[in-house]
């Protein structure tokens, strides 16, 4: 799952606030300075103290030189899953799915299915593997990085290695849990999650410039990921 996520808010700060500013940008200078991260957007936003702190710094891109932009696009990663939870529990609460349903309402083609609740793929507890974690998949993002994912496809690579532990007998952080919510929402739902996540949060919120994109193409500057910058 991809998320993109950008701020369009104005930098402002009351002169008793000076200091504070001066400090956050110093500790946000810091970060580019002395690690590998190659850019940074920091946001603070405290309007009880009138603070409406918006700063960048480092590089967006880094071959091009280009500078971080706090109107630039930029993923959101593994935080797409409190977007997808919370559609999915909004589905709970209209009677269309439970947490007490098991996979195999669903999807009974994957094993395990009958044992595997919703609420588990909510709580990391279900014991599939995460996909994530395959050298399969981290061979194919390094020599295929443009390629596109199907959510059944992510699944397929997740069962296909042995679970962690049985349904409900530990916990593991595992992508694969999500990506699973993902096609409940929308087989239960009957529209695409890109759809569900606009009408539901997106559009209600007013977060104008937050969206899941329906393929790898978008409008607009982005900010560039890294693995093993250095």
């Amino acid at each position: 799952l991809l998320f993109l996520a950008s701020f369009g808010c104005n930098s402002s700060s009351d002169s008793q606030h000076d200091d504070l500013i001066a400090q956050l940008k110093e500790v946000t200078d810091q970060v580019i300075a002395t690690t590998h991260v190659p850019g940074v957007v920091a946001l603070v936003a405290d309007h009880a103290r009138g603070i409406d702190w918006l700063y960048a710094a480092g590089l967006s891109d880094i071959p091009n030189n280009i500078p971080s932009n706090v109107f630039y696009t930029f993923r959101i990663g593994s935080n797409t899953k409190t977007l997808v939870v919370t559609v999915l529990l909004q589905l709970v609460a209209e009677g269309l799915v439970s947490l007490d349903d098991t996979l195999a309402r669903f999807f009974p083609e994957y094993p395990g299915a009958n044992r595997i609740t919703v609420a588990m793929l909510c709580n990391m507890t279900s014991g599939i593997f995460n996909y994530s974690n395959t050298d399969a998949f981290a061979q194919t993002m390094v020599n295929q990085p443009d390629k596109v994912w199907s959510p059944a496809e992510l699944v397929d690579i997740g069962f296909s290695r042995a679970a962690y532990f049985a349904p409900g007998m530990g916990w593991t952080y595992s992508n694969t849990n999500t990506i699973i919510l993902g096609m409940i929402i929308e087989k239960a739902g009957g529209k695409t999650l890109e759809r569900e996540i606009q009408e539901r949060i997106a559009v209600p919120l007013g977060l104008e410039n937050t969206f899941l994109p329906e393929g790898p193409d978008y409008e607009g500057e982005t900010i560039h990921g890294y693995d093993g910058v250095d």
